[in-house]
């Protein structure tokens, strides 16, 4: 009888059980050798899967299983036409997950010498609060273009010397004022031309002797019961200008812009001098007010003209000369002061007044002081007037440059007095060089009698203001010559 050989269908399992075949016919050392040749394999993590096949080749072998169980073996003298099945690897072998892919870090690039490094980032200044304002600015001004052969005029200085309009208190919710313009006055009229660039203030060209510029302004006044509202020149000229929170400007029809203290630092006029014309002008000014404000605001149109300081001089002594008799009673009303403090009155007989300039250490020429200063030395006019910052030779000095040298308050030239005391005293000295050479200041009595004041003199004054002084400390404060006795001390037990 033939010898049969037992063949599975499935041409894998075929393959498997001819090597195990193949194995048990090798002697036993050949098999030992080559198990002891195989390399040992190393520890393998817990998440490592060990198997007898490749992962892929698992889900066949359980569909062969299922095969052989509806199929059971049968005799086949060939084997079936498949194709054949990749090679198993040994059971020992143990199958492990492809690693990722690591990609190659590069090498950090080298930038060459000669490359210049990256510019540093834009750093913007800072913008002003008031760029979107700068048409309101103060505008620059330029001086009129003269002849060749024409000698240069003296300094110009801007003065008021007139009020279109006169002062009147704003009441809600509308106020209207209307006056007239010359055409010769409209051809002196001094406008602003705004600026070719961006970001420039505007300019006021063709600044001469003779122009005119037109401001309005406001100020705010404390009112009480029984008292007007309108402000007088001293505290017109001395306050500074305050706009209401709601309040719309129009001069003519055409809207003014104001320039606030939020932009600007403080509350500025309004220059409305492109606004006016030739005959009849109308000024507009509506007021929104809740009733709820203490202050009333007064308003008024000032005109301003550019003159020199002779012309200023003159208008001086026509328009704020301060008669000698009123000056002295000013002087004697100062000569006694009496204070509420424990009933104390200090009184004092003479009072001194310095007669020297304080920028040319000489006897004043012509005694002024600002409106609103409260000291009675005067300084001299024309080195005041001379003495003023200016940008340009042939420009009026700006507003800001007019201040009092003792006090510092405003004293711009409509605001200056000529005190006719001082001025019939030094007009005195100067008649007598000898007798006056080294006079500084003057003494004045409650009288108001005056004589020279000598440098021995002055110690001696200085030594009673002092001992005057002390007195009035000492009576009022008693305890002062007490503080030097021993302080005794009481302690108390518990």
């Amino acid at each position: 009888m033939p010898h049969l050989q037992l063949q599975h269908p499935n041409p894998i399992l075929q393959q498997q059980q001819q090597q195990r075949n193949q194995q048990f016919r090798q002697p036993r050392h050949l098999h030992q050798l080559q198990h002891a040749q195989q390399p040992i394999q190393p520890a393998l993590p817990n998440h490592v899967q060990y198997s007898n096949q490749p992962f892929h080749t698992q889900p066949q072998q359980q569909q062969q299983r299922q095969y052989l169980q509806r199929h059971p073996l049968h005799m086949s003298s060939q084997p079936p036409q498949t194709q054949p099945a990749p090679p198993t690897p040994p059971a020992h072998q143990i199958t492990q997950p492809a690693p990722p892919r690591i990609m190659p870090v590069p090498a950090a690039a080298v930038v060459p010498s000669n490359v210049p490094p990256p510019p540093s980032p834009l750093t913007l200044p800072a913008l002003p609060e008031n760029l979107l304002e700068i048409h309101l600015s103060s505008p620059i001004m330029s001086p009129a273009v003269l002849p060749f052969s024409a000698s240069p005029p003296e300094p110009p200085h801007f003065s008021i010397v007139d009020f279109p309009v006169g002062r009147f208190e704003l009441r809600p919710p509308c106020e209207k004022r209307v006056w007239t313009v010359s055409h010769e006055d409209e051809r002196r009229l001094s406008k602003v031309h705004p600026s070719k660039s961006l970001g420039e203030p505007p300019t006021r060209s063709m600044i001469g002797l003779g122009c005119l510029v037109y401001r309005l302004r406001c100020i705010e006044v404390r009112s009480s019961v029984g008292k007007s509202a309108l402000a007088n020149d001293s505290e017109w000229s001395m306050k500074e200008s305050i706009w209401p929170k709601n309040i719309f400007i129009e001069v003519n029809g055409m809207r003014v812009e104001i320039r606030r203290k939020e932009r600007w630092g403080k509350d500025l006029p309004a220059d409305i001098t492109n606004f006016i014309r030739a005959g009849s002008n109308t000024l507009t000014i509506v007021r929104l007010g809740d009733g709820a404000e203490e202050s009333t605001f007064v308003a008024g149109i000032e005109l301003s003209e550019c003159c020199t300081g002779v012309g200023i001089k003159s208008q001086i002594f026509k328009e704020r000369y301060l008669p000698p008799a009123q000056s002295r009673a000013e002087i004697m009303r100062r000569l006694s002061t009496h204070t509420d403090d424990n009933d104390i009155i200090v009184s004092t007989n003479t009072v001194t007044i310095d007669v020297q300039c304080p920028f040319s250490f000489k006897l004043i020429g012509t005694p002024v002081r600002g409106r609103a200063c409260r000291h009675l030395e005067c300084f001299d006019f024309d080195n005041y007037m001379g003495s003023r910052h200016r940008e340009q030779p042939a420009l009026p000095p700006r507003d800001d440059a007019y201040k009092c040298p003792h006090c510092g308050d405003r004293a711009r030239p409509e605001h200056l007095i000529v005190d006719g005391f001082l001025h019939d005293v030094l007009r005195t000295m100067r008649e007598l060089p000898m007798t006056y050479e080294d006079v500084k200041s003057i003494i004045v009595d409650e009288n108001g009698a005056w004589k020279a004041k000598r440098e021995k003199e002055k110690d001696s004054e200085e030594r009673r203001k002092d001992s005057v002084t002390r007195a009035m400390y000492e009576l009022a404060v008693p305890t002062v010559g007490k503080l030097e006795k021993d302080i005794e001390v009481i302690c108390i037990d518990d």
